[in-house]
Parts: structure tokens; sequence; C-alpha cells
């Protein structure tokens, strides 16, 4: 990324400039440097709202409310995640509005609004289904489990975490040992839990 964010810059290419930043944003994000990953996207969304980069902006916009949910800044990121839903469905672009959705769906539900949170998981659920993206279905079945679990509704919660464990499998996707561990905890049920890993 870091490369390539060079490339774009001798070459002029402002848009992928914005890309490679947002890209070392997520990056940045999953390796919890919360503060980069931050850095990183405001200079994005600054970048791209000067050339007028709409889906650039979006997803620098839902990269900083993903950041500002994890540094407990929830006001902040229901707001840039409230704007980067808004403009991804002006824009028709479906795959960051299905990122978008459940992760404003995540953080209405570390705020405490469990209802709006299944509103956006929900909305993600259905575009998921009409784009036939298995990925995205899959977190939104987890992410849908976890609101039932937290507010007691054990047996939606089991429901969809299995649906979503099957397609996790069926992708090869490390996920599904989290759903395997979250299913082995509702059932209390040890054999279900992915073995340990072997020192």
């Amino acid at each position: 990324y870091q490369r390539s964010l060079v490339i774009a810059c001798e070459v002029g290419n402002r848009a992928g400039e914005g890309v490679a930043l947002s890209n070392l944003g997520d990056l940045d994000e999953e390796l919890g440097r919360y503060e980069d990953a931050r850095l990183h996207y405001e200079q994005a969304l600054a970048l791209c709202r000067q050339i007028g980069y709409r889906v650039g902006q979006a997803e620098a916009l839902r990269g900083l409310g993903v950041v500002s949910g994890r540094l407990n800044r929830l006001d902040e990121a229901l707001e840039h995640l409230r704007h980067a839903v808004a403009l991804c469905h002006d824009l028709g672009e479906r795959e960051t509005e299905i990122r978008a959705l459940l992760d404003l769906g995540d953080a209405l539900h570390a705020a405490g609004r469990p209802d709006d949170a299944l509103d956006r998981h929900r909305a993600a659920l259905a575009l998921a289904g009409e784009t036939a993206d298995s990925y995205a279905l899959a977190r939104a079945l987890a992410a849908i489990a976890a609101v039932f679990r937290d507010t007691g509704e054990t047996d939606g919660a089991r429901q969809h975490w299995r649906q979503a464990l099957a397609l996790y499998t069926d992708l090869g996707m490390p996920q599904a040992d989290e759903v395997r561990r979250q299913l082995a905890t509702l059932d209390h049920d040890p054999e279900l839990a992915p073995p340990a890993p072997t020192p």
C-alpha cells in the first residue's frame, strides 16, 4: 500500500492516492493502530473531497466511523457512518454501503440501541442477498446473532450463528472458528468449539 501510494503520487493519480490512503487506514485499524488509521482516513477524506471523488469519500468516512468506535467516540462514529451509508446509497455503491450498514449497526449495538442496530444489520443482509455476497451475508448474520444474544433471544442468536457458520465454512474463512466458539458458549457444548491451536 505504501508503494502504491508513492506510485499514485508520482503519476498524479489523485484518486489512486486516496484509495491507497484508505487501504492503509484499513490495515492500521485491523492491526489496532487506531490513531494511525484515523490519520490515513482523514487524509483520504480531505483529498477525495478536494477532487470530488465521492466513492473515496464514502470509504474514508466508513473507516473514520469504525476507528471512532474503536476509540469509544460513539457519537462521532455514528455521524461518520450515517454519512457514509447515505453517500453510498446515493451513488449506488452497494458493496461499500453493505459494509457501512454493518459498521453502523455495530456502533448502534455498542451504543446500547439494539433495535436500531438490528434495522441496519437486516438492511445489510437484504442488500448482501441481492448482490449474492456470501461473506457479507455471513457477517450480517453473525452481527444479528450477537444482538440477539445480548438481548436474551437465545434461539434467534443460535439460528443466525448457525447460518453464518455454514457460510463461513463454505468460504474457508477463519471467522468460522469464532462463530463455533459463540455457539459453544451459547449451548454450553465444548464439543462445538474449534480445537485449540497447536503450540
